[in-house]
């Protein structure tokens, strides 16, 4: 099995994935990354 993804957001671009989500017109799934970055490792 294999999903589709439409687009990927980073987080700090939330709202603009939200706002193609509500449009309807995707064909896929939207992810919203983030960026965990570590210290000291």
């Amino acid at each position: 099995m294999s999903v589709h993804v439409s687009e990927t957001f980073p987080l700090e671009r939330a709202v603009d994935a939200h706002r193609l989500n509500q449009e309807g017109r995707t064909r896929g799934k939207i992810v919203v990354t983030v960026d965990w970055e570590t210290e000291g490792a």
